[in-house]
């Protein structure tokens, strides 16, 4: 052995640590956004109770409903960059096809952080931005939902097509509960929030999470 340390493996050498490196792989964005946009979740939801609750602050009351609102960014935001960042990655390859460019995942990542951002301000600055930021979060999914769909049907003959087309559906209903809460703002419309709810728990994301884990538990315990 000589005196100098190896170089570490895990980590990429010094000329690898720059935005085009780290942007180079869609997964790496999206999921770096679902860490941040959790924790500020938490944030933000402790910080309204103890106003609320505690004499420490003064009340911050929201320009929409707190369950709504917090529950509409665990959903369609946390969990959607999550989706978005592994599917994203995964979806091409499972379908045996070209990944998709940067030029696509890289404007949809960039929407729904900017409409994340624009929905926390919303909430001190008025529902405006809470709307501006559910319709920036639905375009940037819609996007890549464009994507996906057109993988699909490139793949036409591909033998586990079933697969990714029921991820499909259940994406697809999570637009329109996207939509139903963006209209549930812009209307005041309490039918809204609640559809959004029931529409992105049992039609986005425990279908999600159960076709994925159906696909990917064999592999990693094969």
């Amino acid at each position: 052995m000589n005196g100098n340390p190896a170089t570490p493996t895990n980590h990429p050498p010094s000329g690898g640590r720059s935005w085009a490196a780290f942007a180079a792989a869609p997964h790496r964005l999206f999921f770096w956004s679902g860490a941040f946009y959790a924790t500020v979740v938490m944030v933000v939801w402790v910080t309204q109770q103890a106003s609320l609750y505690t004499t420490l602050l003064s009340p911050w009351v929201w320009p929409l409903p707190f369950g709504p609102a917090h529950g509409f960014m665990m959903v369609y935001g946390v969990m959607g960059f999550f989706f978005a960042g592994f599917l994203s990655t995964t979806f091409p390859r499972w379908l045996s096809q070209a990944p998709i460019p940067p030029s696509v995942y890289l404007p949809a990542w960039a929407g729904m952080t900017a409409g994340a951002h624009l929905f926390w301000v919303g909430l001190a600055a008025g529902a405006g931005w809470s709307l501006a930021g559910v319709l920036l979060l639905l375009v940037g999914q819609g996007r890549l939902w464009l994507a996906w769909a057109s993988i699909l049907r490139k793949a036409a003959d591909h033998p586990q097509r079933v697969f990714p087309l029921t991820l499909l559906v259940a994406l697809t209903l999570g637009l329109c509960g996207q939509g139903l809460f963006g209209l549930a703002v812009a209307g005041g419309w309490s039918g809204g929030y609640a559809g959004a709810r029931w529409v992105g728990l049992y039609g986005y994301v425990l279908p999600v999470v159960l076709s994925v884990a159906w696909r990917m538990v064999p592999f990693f315990t094969s």
